[in-house]
């Protein structure tokens, strides 16, 4: 109880007050750098005052059990996720169903790292240590997604799998998206566990493969956004709480995680020229400088398929199908570590 008061009133020096860390390392080859396990155990050994366990997960499900038995011993925990944006919304979820205190502190560990892009800008683990004593928490927004959602791969491990689960709602920390471009995430995935040395690179190649469709996919949406109701034949369309997504594409420049409102993006039918043009300047962040682009705030979005055909969606890289869903905001709904310089402009 102690620690939810005392963040509500903003910036205090939080590594006076916490005694709990919990480091989980989530990666699908399943073992990290000797030299990573090297600084950990060093900085357990220079704050002996510190409750401070690691875990290497093993198993899909490894990273939630391990958050829902530490919290509830150590409610005001701090949770250090080093992973992919998958990884972490697993944990986002985990800890907000959890109703703790705990404290989310994400380090880039995956493939592309998509939320970490605004907390960091050269992301060194020693240096990471070293700053937290610096470190500042503020609560902050995420989406939450309803809907009847079929999941469909969360990565190159499953891709290609059968997925009978379906969820009826979600917590999403980074992006929820839908279109050619959760196509081409599935193209990526697919790519990736093909040829697994492609890495982050297999979006840029899933890009170039939907570019040569022809013609190119179009899907057919009823929105709501606010109440305000709109019928469009869409190219893709990004509802974002941060910035980044499908390996540094960038459709919420001017993003904000503390305003109570999601940055939408919708892009219309297009030509292959004009996908070629738009999709560079989706890379840059200047998305919002397309004259074609519909872009703006929103509390609440909802996603209806026009001809009852399935949208395929994402949320933080978990791949979905549905053809009626709704995102809204949930404001200040999990405690975020900032850790270093980069990721405190945020709250200035």
């Amino acid at each position: 109880m102690l620690i939810f008061v005392l963040h509500q009133l903003f910036l205090i020096d939080y590594l006076v007050i916490m005694r709990d860390f919990l480091f989980i390392f989530s990666n699908r080859s399943g073992h990290i750098d000797s030299n990573i396990l090297s600084l950990i155990n060093q900085f357990i050994d220079e704050n002996p005052d510190f409750n401070i366990e690691y875990l290497v997960t093993e198993h899909s499900n490894h990273l939630t059990e391990k958050i829902l038995s530490f919290v509830k011993i150590y409610p005001n925990a701090m949770i250090i996720v080093a992973g992919g944006d998958g990884s972490l919304n697993e944990a986002t979820n985990a800890l907000v169903k959890a109703n703790t205190n705990a404290v989310l502190c994400p380090i880039p560990f995956g493939t592309a790292n998509d939320f970490c892009k605004i907390l960091y800008q050269k992301y060194n683990f020693s240096n990471f240590l070293s700053e937290l004593k610096n470190m500042k928490i503020k609560d902050i927004d995420l989406l939450k997604i309803n809907g009847n959602l079929k999941l469909h791969g969360t990565g190159p491990d499953n891709v290609n799998a059968d997925h009978n689960q379906t969820i009826d709602e979600s917590y999403v920390l980074n992006v929820a998206s839908f279109g050619v471009d959760s196509k081409i995430l599935q193209s990526a995935f697919r790519f990736m566990a093909k040829h697994p040395k492609l890495d982050g690179s297999a979006y840029y190649w899933a890009v170039v493969k939907h570019f040569f469709k022809q013609p190119l996919e179009t899907f057919q949406i009823q929105f709501e956004i606010d109440g305000e109701i709109m019928q469009e034949e869409i190219l893709l369309s990004a509802l974002c709480n941060a910035a980044y997504y499908g390996n540094g594409f960038n459709p919420a420049p001017n993003f904000d995680l503390f305003d109570g409102k999601l940055n939408y993006v919708i892009a219309p039918k297009l030509s292959h020229l004009e996908f070629a043009i738009i999709a560079i300047k989706y890379m840059k962040g200047k998305i919002l400088q397309e004259k074609r682009a519909i872009h703006g705030f929103a509390k609440k979005v909802r996603i209806k398929s026009l001809n009852n055909l399935p949208i395929i969606g994402n949320f933080d890289g978990t791949l979905f199908k549905s053809t009626d869903f709704e995102i809204s905001v949930v404001e200040k709904a999990l405690p975020l570590a900032f850790v270093g310089d980069y990721a405190q402009r945020l709250l200035k």
